[in-house]
Protein backbone atom coordinates (compact mmCIF):
# COMPACT_ATOMS: atom_id res chain seq x y z
CA UNK A 1 0.00 0.00 0.00
CA UNK A 2 1.33 3.29 -1.16
CA UNK A 3 1.64 6.66 1.35
CA UNK A 4 -0.96 7.93 -1.70
CA UNK A 5 -4.11 4.99 -0.64
CA UNK A 6 -3.60 5.92 3.25
CA UNK A 7 -4.00 10.00 2.68
CA UNK A 8 -7.45 9.90 1.90
CA UNK A 9 -8.22 7.97 5.00
CA UNK A 10 -6.10 10.44 7.39
CA UNK A 11 -7.95 13.55 5.89
CA UNK A 12 -11.49 12.24 5.37
CA UNK A 13 -13.75 10.95 8.04
CA UNK A 14 -13.23 7.34 8.64
CA UNK A 15 -15.73 7.06 10.74
CA UNK A 16 -19.17 5.87 9.04
CA UNK A 17 -23.06 6.28 9.50
CA UNK A 18 -23.31 3.00 11.43
CA UNK A 19 -20.45 3.90 13.15
CA UNK A 20 -21.14 7.40 14.33
CA UNK A 21 -25.02 6.07 15.22
CA UNK A 22 -23.33 2.78 17.75
CA UNK A 23 -20.99 6.07 19.14
CA UNK A 24 -23.96 8.14 19.82
CA UNK A 25 -25.41 5.06 21.55
CA UNK A 26 -23.14 4.31 23.93
CA UNK A 27 -22.75 8.18 24.58
CA UNK A 28 -26.52 8.11 25.57
CA UNK A 29 -26.07 4.59 27.44
CA UNK A 30 -23.52 6.25 29.96
CA UNK A 31 -26.18 9.53 30.32
CA UNK A 32 -28.67 6.90 31.26
CA UNK A 33 -26.56 4.45 33.50
CA UNK A 34 -25.54 7.65 35.63
CA UNK A 35 -22.08 8.51 33.98
CA UNK A 36 -23.45 11.90 32.61
CA UNK A 37 -19.71 13.38 32.37
CA UNK A 38 -18.01 10.54 29.94
CA UNK A 39 -21.38 10.43 28.41
CA UNK A 40 -21.87 14.18 27.47
CA UNK A 41 -17.91 13.75 26.19
CA UNK A 42 -18.70 10.93 23.57
CA UNK A 43 -21.95 12.82 22.07
CA UNK A 44 -19.86 15.87 21.93
CA UNK A 45 -17.03 13.94 20.03
CA UNK A 46 -20.02 12.48 18.03
CA UNK A 47 -21.78 15.95 17.50
CA UNK A 48 -18.54 17.21 15.94
CA UNK A 49 -18.49 14.77 13.23
CA UNK A 50 -19.42 15.72 9.72
CA UNK A 51 -22.35 13.27 9.30
CA UNK A 52 -25.02 15.47 9.78
CA UNK A 53 -27.17 13.17 8.06
CA UNK A 54 -26.90 10.68 10.44
CA UNK A 55 -29.87 9.65 12.27
CA UNK A 56 -29.23 9.93 15.31
CA UNK A 57 -31.36 8.26 18.95
CA UNK A 58 -33.80 10.29 20.35
CA UNK A 59 -32.44 10.96 23.23
CA UNK A 60 -28.58 12.03 21.93
CA UNK A 61 -30.26 15.91 21.62
CA UNK A 62 -31.36 15.56 24.82
CA UNK A 63 -28.47 14.36 27.07
CA UNK A 64 -26.27 16.72 24.44
CA UNK A 65 -28.18 19.89 25.21
CA UNK A 66 -28.09 18.83 29.74
CA UNK A 67 -24.80 18.17 28.91
CA UNK A 68 -23.90 21.66 27.26
CA UNK A 69 -25.47 23.49 29.57
CA UNK A 70 -24.23 21.66 32.75
CA UNK A 71 -20.72 21.04 31.76
CA UNK A 72 -20.20 24.43 29.43
CA UNK A 73 -22.74 26.87 31.34
CA UNK A 74 -24.18 27.70 27.57
CA UNK A 75 -27.59 27.61 28.68
CA UNK A 76 -29.27 28.89 25.77
CA UNK A 77 -27.92 26.52 23.28
CA UNK A 78 -28.29 23.70 25.63
CA UNK A 79 -32.13 24.78 26.17
CA UNK A 80 -32.28 25.17 22.24
CA UNK A 81 -30.68 21.22 22.02
CA UNK A 82 -33.05 20.22 25.14
CA UNK A 83 -36.53 21.54 23.12
CA UNK A 84 -35.06 20.50 19.89
CA UNK A 85 -35.13 16.73 21.69
CA UNK A 86 -38.90 17.36 23.64
CA UNK A 87 -40.77 18.59 20.90
CA UNK A 88 -38.98 16.12 17.56
CA UNK A 89 -40.00 13.17 19.96
CA UNK A 90 -42.47 14.23 21.86
CA UNK A 91 -43.14 10.28 23.17
CA UNK A 92 -40.08 9.75 25.05
CA UNK A 93 -40.42 11.31 28.65
CA UNK A 94 -36.43 11.19 29.01
CA UNK A 95 -36.55 14.27 26.87
CA UNK A 96 -38.90 16.18 29.41
CA UNK A 97 -36.58 15.03 32.01
CA UNK A 98 -33.72 16.30 30.64
CA UNK A 99 -35.29 19.57 29.61
CA UNK A 100 -36.56 20.03 33.08
CA UNK A 101 -32.98 19.57 34.03
CA UNK A 102 -31.84 22.25 31.78
CA UNK A 103 -34.64 24.77 33.50
CA UNK A 104 -33.66 24.06 36.57
CA UNK A 105 -29.75 24.93 36.08
CA UNK A 106 -31.47 28.02 34.62
CA UNK A 107 -33.15 28.82 37.64
CA UNK A 108 -36.43 28.90 35.97
CA UNK A 109 -38.59 26.49 38.65
CA UNK A 110 -41.43 26.64 36.63
CA UNK A 111 -40.80 25.51 33.49
CA UNK A 112 -38.58 22.20 35.10
CA UNK A 113 -42.10 21.63 36.56
CA UNK A 114 -44.14 21.39 33.80
CA UNK A 115 -42.05 19.59 31.94
CA UNK A 116 -41.51 17.33 34.32
CA UNK A 117 -45.44 16.79 34.90
CA UNK A 118 -45.32 16.12 30.69
CA UNK A 119 -42.86 13.97 31.34
CA UNK A 120 -45.02 11.87 33.93
CA UNK A 121 -47.89 12.06 31.69
CA UNK A 122 -46.27 10.47 28.86
CA UNK A 123 -45.03 7.98 30.97
CA UNK A 124 -46.41 7.54 35.56
CA UNK A 125 -43.97 4.91 36.51
CA UNK A 126 -40.67 6.97 35.12
CA UNK A 127 -38.46 6.49 38.49
CA UNK A 128 -35.89 8.96 37.48
CA UNK A 129 -39.13 12.07 36.76
CA UNK A 130 -40.67 11.28 40.15
CA UNK A 131 -36.91 11.66 41.72
CA UNK A 132 -36.19 15.23 40.37
CA UNK A 133 -40.16 15.90 40.70
CA UNK A 134 -39.41 15.09 44.53
CA UNK A 135 -36.00 17.12 44.32
CA UNK A 136 -37.71 20.16 43.61
CA UNK A 137 -39.57 20.27 46.64
CA UNK A 138 -42.57 21.85 47.23
CA UNK A 139 -43.71 25.29 47.74
CA UNK A 140 -45.77 26.42 50.75
CA UNK A 141 -49.49 27.87 50.54
CA UNK A 142 -48.95 31.86 50.57
CA UNK A 143 -49.43 33.27 54.09
CA UNK A 144 -52.58 35.02 53.05
CA UNK A 145 -54.49 32.32 50.68
CA UNK A 146 -56.85 34.36 49.47
CA UNK A 147 -54.21 36.98 47.86
CA UNK A 148 -51.61 35.95 45.28
CA UNK A 149 -48.06 35.32 45.94
CA UNK A 150 -47.04 38.74 44.14
CA UNK A 151 -49.15 40.64 46.80
CA UNK A 152 -47.01 42.30 49.13
CA UNK A 153 -48.50 41.07 52.11
CA UNK A 154 -47.64 37.61 50.99
CA UNK A 155 -44.28 38.20 50.39
CA UNK A 156 -43.44 39.68 53.46
CA UNK A 157 -44.46 37.23 55.93
CA UNK A 158 -42.90 34.47 53.27
CA UNK A 159 -39.61 35.46 53.79
CA UNK A 160 -40.13 35.86 57.32
CA UNK A 161 -41.26 32.30 57.24
CA UNK A 162 -38.71 31.50 54.90
CA UNK A 163 -35.86 33.18 57.10
CA UNK A 164 -37.08 31.34 60.39
CA UNK A 165 -37.41 27.96 58.74
CA UNK A 166 -33.84 28.06 58.61
CA UNK A 167 -33.92 27.87 54.40
CA UNK A 168 -32.34 31.01 54.02
CA UNK A 169 -29.39 30.68 55.70
CA UNK A 170 -28.59 27.31 53.64
CA UNK A 171 -28.96 29.45 50.48
CA UNK A 172 -26.32 32.55 51.92
CA UNK A 173 -28.75 35.14 52.30
CA UNK A 174 -28.57 36.49 55.77
CA UNK A 175 -31.19 38.17 58.01
CA UNK A 176 -30.09 41.62 57.43
CA UNK A 177 -32.06 41.14 53.30
CA UNK A 178 -34.92 42.00 54.99
CA UNK A 179 -34.58 45.45 56.24
CA UNK A 180 -35.91 47.90 54.13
Amino acid sequence: MSTRDAEPAETSSPVSLGEIRSVADRGVELCRRGDLKKGFEVLAAVAETEHREAELPGAFYSYLGYGVARYQRKFSLGLALARHAAESRFFEPENFLNLARVYLLTGNRRKAHRNLIKGLRLDPSHQELHDELIGMGRRKKPFIAFLPRSNPLNQMPGRVRHMLSGAGRRSGRNRTELAP
